[in-house]
């Protein structure tokens, strides 16, 4: 059985929607708006003139080098546990390497693959920090005007446009988005609570009133950067891996992914 890997073409949309949505509970709209963009750079494993495997990159950078975010990882469930991804993956990164990437990063779609990633040398080196705030606190951050924002260091900044791509995706699935200025977020709301899985401004007052501004619930619950000084005081935790592909780049500490697919 031959395996011939290459990245996709135009020609192969159809095949590939049909494939993610085998591999994802996803929206079918969801995936048409994925495959509509251009955000995404495709990779794929053919076996008889049918693609059994593919994944995308998202383009961006992480510390002023090309890095991208590896995302749609899939493979047909008749043609896993025979290598296949782990071979495409290597096709992609050395391909990706090639047109001058420094970093590859990704999201397990769930705990069990971290080892799974690590053989292929990934490292745990993305985290987040979360703190759970109440209204009046964020009511008093909108008024105190607090010198908190975003540090783009060992952070992966996406294209400008993947921010207009993420809004629609996230609205799809009854996410709120703000992208207002210097702040775009991106939250839930359960009951009296909202979750506020991913935040980028300048300054923590310009959100904190966009916030209150479009949502009544009495708590909030923020995501984000290791290193944000709005989460001093709590604990890291894992959220995804990161390879450096050139042996002269060190993999950083703390790395924030931010937004994704998942």
């Amino acid at each position: 059985m031959k395996t011939i890997f290459r990245k996709t073409e135009k020609s192969d949309t159809e095949s590939l929607k049909k494939l993610w949505l085998s591999c994802f509970d996803e929206d079918v709209t969801a995936v048409n708006l994925i495959f509509d963009s251009d955000l995404f750079d495709g990779c794929c494993a053919v076996v008889d003139d049918r693609i059994v495997s593919a994944l995308y990159l998202v383009k961006g950078t992480l510390n002023s080098e090309k890095s991208h975010y590896l995302c749609g990882a899939s493979t047909d469930k008749s043609f896993r546990g025979n290598g296949i991804m782990s071979r495409l993956i290597d096709f992609a990164l050395d391909d990706a390497k090639n047109n001058g990437d420094v970093y590859s990063l990704l999201f397990p779609a769930n705990d069990g693959l971290y080892g799974f990633y690590a053989k292929l040398g990934y490292a745990l080196n993305c985290t987040v920090k979360s703190r759970e705030i109440s209204r009046q606190t964020l009511e008093n951050f909108a008024e105190k005007g607090l010198n908190i924002g975003c540090s783009k260091e060992n952070s992966f900044i996406y294209n400008e446009n993947f921010f207009e791509f993420a809004k629609s995706y996230y609205e799809i699935y009854g996410s709120k988005v703000i992208n207002n200025n210097d702040c775009f977020a991106v939250f839930d709301e359960n009951e009296n609570t909202a979750d506020v899985f991913y935040s980028a401004y300048k300054n923590i007052n310009e959100l904190s009133a966009l916030l209150l501004e479009n949502t009544k619930s009495e708590r909030f619950v923020f995501t984000g950067k290791s290193d944000n000084a709005l989460f001093e005081s709590c604990q890291s935790q894992k959220c995804g891996m990161i390879k450096s592909l050139d042996k002269n780049h060190k993999i950083p500490d703390d790395v924030y992914i931010g937004i994704t697919l998942s």
